[in-house]
């Protein structure tokens, strides 16, 4: 037997656009769902971030603030360093002329006299006065020995040249007196 269709072709098509209806209907309604739960999740996600987000922001600004408080500490740690730096080459550059005095002490014969003295760096000019010409020349050759007894051995190379520059006999006094140039070492007399 044949099935026989008796409803209107106008109403058959009626049917199928209700169903097309509500078939877009509920696919739209589940698509409008599950975009409220991709956006509820998104919106809940974003917030937890921006949470996160202004506790790090603000341990950031407690630690920006910390090192600030120190930075006038870091500037006088700074100024120290190199205040310290400062003074300690000075020590280590400067000569210790106390030991070249003490070295030209020890060096000098009895019977000669300094009555002046101009220490510059490397260069010593000597004025004085001698009982006689040979102490003058003791006195020469006690600087240029390199062994000389009872000096400094550290400072047995400390004077490089010793030059006379003057000698005159003063009948007065019955004494020599004489003007001579030293050249020594700077690098000796520095610790």
């Amino acid at each position: 037997m044949e099935n026989i269709n008796l409803i209107p072709q106008e109403e058959v098509q009626y049917q199928a656009k209700g169903k097309a209806v509500k078939g877009t209907t509920i696919f739209f309604f589940l698509l409008t769902v599950v975009g409220l739960g991709v956006s509820g999740y998104l919106y809940y996600t974003h917030s937890e971030i921006s949470a996160k987000v202004n506790d790090v922001n603000s341990q950031i600004d407690t630690q920006r603030n910390k090192i600030k408080s120190l930075s006038a500490t870091e500037v006088v740690v700074r100024n120290l360093d190199k205040k310290y730096n400062s003074i300690s080459k000075f020590i280590a550059d400067r000569p210790h002329y106390s030991r070249l005095l003490s070295e030209l002490k020890v060096r000098q014969p009895e019977g000669i006299r300094i009555e002046a003295m101009d220490v510059k760096d490397g260069i010593i000019n000597y004025t004085g006065d001698a009982d006689n010409y040979i102490l003058i020349a003791n006195f020469i050759n006690s600087l240029l020995n390199k062994d000389f007894p009872g000096g400094d051995p550290e400072l047995k190379e400390l004077f490089a040249e010793v030059k006379l520059n003057s000698v005159t006999l003063d009948q007065n006094k019955s004494t020599v007196r004489f003007f001579i140039v030293i050249n020594y070492d700077t690098s000796k007399i520095k610790l």
